[in-house]
């Protein structure tokens, strides 16, 4: 079972499964901004359904158009 979740014009999305929590965005205006809109989302997950990962990590590329 996977629960699916996404932004208003699926810019990002949550995904939920037995074994991992994906966070992905395709457009962000800051690091910072992405930050602090992630670690409350996954916190949330982890102290509600008392999950024990054994990664957690955060992956973004940062595109810098010249």
């Amino acid at each position: 079972m996977e629960w699916h979740f996404h932004g208003k014009d699926r810019e990002k999305s949550l995904v939920i499964t037995k074994d991992n929590i994906l966070v992905r965005y395709k457009k962000y205006n800051t690091f910072e901004e992405l930050f602090n809109e992630y670690i409350p989302i996954v916190k949330m997950v982890f102290d509600h359904y008392n999950i024990i990962g054994k990664r957690f990590g955060l992956r973004y590329i940062n595109n810098i158009k010249l």
